[in-house]
């Protein structure tokens, strides 16, 4: 079985009491190169400084950057996939047993022979037809006719012609009563309308 593999991951944390110039300084210069090429490892975002180490290389970079003031983590690989060659059973599977039945109380029908015979059939239910009769060939089944009735004739109405207007006399000429209103009076300013004198 293959070792497990691990990638270096850094995000930006600092060793607990580690001056941050410090580390970045030291860091510069185990990794080679300038402190503005190393201010983007510190942005909080997860970034993968090695992959795919044996377990040993792992601890031995993570020791020298603990050293240099940065906390990394280990995180193991998920192990690789591999294609297996042509032919090979890659899951052994046994077949399923076969159920065993007892059958010995069992005989085999004659050729032709009706199997539903033995089997009780559903009885018909019991109706009571003493009073129907069949119709002789060809006679009407419908006794009576139906009539349908024809709507009633009101000869003094007629349909007006298209457009005509159907009331002449309008909204505005219709009379209304006109209310009485000269024994009604207006009571003096002040005066309680709800006083019963």
């Amino acid at each position: 079985m293959d070792q497990p593999r691990f990638d270096l991951v850094f995000s930006g944390r600092t060793v607990p009491g580690a001056d941050s110039a410090q580390v970045r300084a030291r860091l510069a210069a185990l990794f080679k190169t300038d402190e503005a090429s190393i201010e983007r490892l510190f942005s909080g975002k997860r970034y993968v400084l090695k992959k795919g180490l044996d377990e040993a290389a792992a601890r031995k970079y993570q020791a020298a950057l603990d050293r240099a003031g940065a906390q990394c983590e280990l995180v193991q690989r998920p192990p690789a996939m591999t294609i297996a060659p042509p032919g090979v059973t890659l899951v052994e599977v046994e077949p399923p047993a076969t159920p065993e039945f007892d059958v010995s109380g069992f005989t085999l029908a004659e050729a032709g022979a009706d199997v539903l015979d033995e089997y009780p059939r559903p009885a018909a239910p019991a109706l009571d037809v003493s009073d129907i009769s069949l119709a002789a060939p060809g006679e009407d089944l419908v006794e009576e006719e139906i009539v349908v009735a024809a709507p009633p004739v009101v000869p003094e109405l007629s349909v007006a012609a298209i457009g005509a207007v159907l009331d002449e006399a309008g909204p505005a000429t219709r009379s209304r009563p006109i209310p009485k209103t000269d024994h009604l009076s207006v009571a003096p300013v002040g005066v309680d309308l709800g006083d019963s004198q």
